[in-house]
């Protein structure tokens, strides 16, 4: 269902304008879309922390006359630490050519108080890593660059979300 309302949005030429008011040639958008789509699936390993975490921690049972003490029991638990393709080096990658196109101080401003405002809401969840609302962050990204600049708001807007949302989620 999301690939087909990709085409469409791909036939009616919205993820080209989208692209087109960031700098880059409609040929680029496709392509940019489809590698950052792809690139989601590839996560790049950086660091795993092993944790021993305790399960039963050295009780005692007295039955009359028997006295039993359980050793305690730890559970070792192992995460890795990654970098997805799609959703954090080619972005940053795109903001890097995009920074040279603005007002490095709007883009500092931009990404500061995104980072700050992500960092609010951001929380960890067991399991699964850390979770931010899925529209506040582009809204106000969006509301910010016009806030900020607006002749480049788009520009801003992609920039101060992504490395905002980036930072902000990490810190």
């Amino acid at each position: 269902m999301i690939l087909g309302i990709i085409f469409i949005l791909i036939s009616i030429d919205l993820i080209g304008l989208a692209f087109r008011k960031l700098g880059f040639p409609p040929q680029y958008s496709v392509l940019l879309l489809f590698l950052s789509l792809i690139g989601s699936y590839v996560n790049i390993p950086i660091k795993e922390i092993t944790s021993r975490e305790p399960v039963i921690s050295g009780r005692i049972l007295d039955y009359y006359w028997f006295r039993y003490v359980i050793p305690p029991l730890e559970v070792e638990r192992r995460t890795i630490i990654a970098v997805n393709l799609g959703g954090g080096i080619i972005p940053v990658l795109v903001s890097g050519f995009l920074i040279t196109m603005v007002n490095p101080v709007d883009v500092l401003v931009g990404v500061f108080v995104m980072t700050v405002f992500i960092h609010m809401m951001a929380r960890p969840v067991k399991g699964l890593g850390i979770a931010v609302p899925a529209l506040l962050p582009p809204i106000a990204a969006a509301g910010l660059a016009l806030w900020i600049s607006p002749q480049n708001a788009p520009v801003i807007a992609y920039i101060s979300g992504t490395l905002g949302s980036l930072i902000g989620a990490d810190c």
